[in-house]
């Protein structure tokens, strides 16, 4: 008798990243050593057979029940088929001047992420900076200065997931990520079914800030090139 066919971690390196759907949001990076970040793109540097990997639990585009997520993250009422979950929908701007000084638009995300510092709800937040032109990376801010220094829109990929999963791993203060939605798609999924291993760290995941993806340059999959605000 045929059973299932049985799907091997392998499966993402030939359906997501060897196809071109990976979105480089680093999920899987920093899990793995097979998996590595490299200017923007993952990376399998070997195959592997393992059929629990959490690099296939993880990643935002492999199956997604989506019904499931909005279950476990979201209160019933709050949930539409048009926008999907959300309290209240509101047009703002920062009114720090030095903050609006350096944003790409109105500057609200720099202002919400350095509110939560001041505040003490957040240790730290995971953003991009510019590292190089079209080339950003995935930094984490432990204070205003670091903040200002990643305000404004980054056009190309940083994989802040990655990023999250290396701070995570060290410290216990709680953490927020700004995120573009392939990367809060796959930070939803560790959130809502982590691994034994990753559950303590998930814990400390309190805030994502989500961002639309503005750009898309190279005629490729959203996520490759995005604007970060």
């Amino acid at each position: 008798m045929t059973g299932k066919p049985t799907i091997r971690q392998s499966h993402v390196s030939s359906s997501v990243i060897d196809t071109g759907l990976c979105t480089g949001c680093g999920a899987c990076v920093g899990l793995c050593p097979y998996l590595r970040t490299h200017r923007g793109a993952t990376i399998m540097l070997f195959d592997c057979d393992r059929e629990d990997g959490r690099c296939r639990r993880y990643c935002p585009r492999m199956e997604t029940d989506l019904g499931h997520l909005n279950q476990v993250l979201f209160d019933a009422s709050e949930v539409t088929a048009e926008l999907g979950a959300f309290k209240g929908l509101y047009m703002t701007r920062a009114t720090d001047a030095e903050i609006r000084s350096r944003a790409q638009h109105g500057g609200t995300v720099t202002a919400l992420t350095c509110l939560a510092l001041e505040q003490g709800l957040i240790e730290g937040w995971v953003v991009a900076q510019e590292d190089a032109p079209m080339l950003p990376k995935s930094t984490t801010a432990m204070c205003r200065a670091d903040l200002l220094a990643a305000a404004g829109s980054k056009f190309g990929n940083a994989p802040a997931v990655a990023e999250f999963n290396r701070a995570s791993a060290e410290g216990q203060g709680p953490l927020g990520v700004v995120a573009t939605p392939c990367q809060a798609l796959a930070l939803a999924k560790m959130r809502s079914d982590p691994a034994d291993a990753d559950a303590a760290r998930m814990a400390r995941l309190k805030l994502v800030i989500g961002l639309f993806c503005g750009w898309t340059w190279i005629g490729g999959n959203c996520g490759n090139w995005c604007s970060r605000r």
